[in-house]
């Protein structure tokens, strides 16, 4: 799909997306409730800038 998008529009736009609607739109925080969901995986907070 990516490839037949640039081939015709390429030089007129930056960035293609993928495409995701609704809640899945902001992916990475609908994967992190998953993930909270899935019995065994434990969260590992990532503190930035310390």
């Amino acid at each position: 799909m990516f490839r037949a998008v640039s081939s015709h529009v390429g030089k007129f736009v930056r960035r293609v997306t993928g495409g995701e609607t609704g809640v899945r739109s902001n992916w990475t925080f609908w994967q992190r409730a998953e993930f909270d969901r899935t019995p065994g995986l434990v969260t590992d907070e990532v503190h930035r800038g310390e």
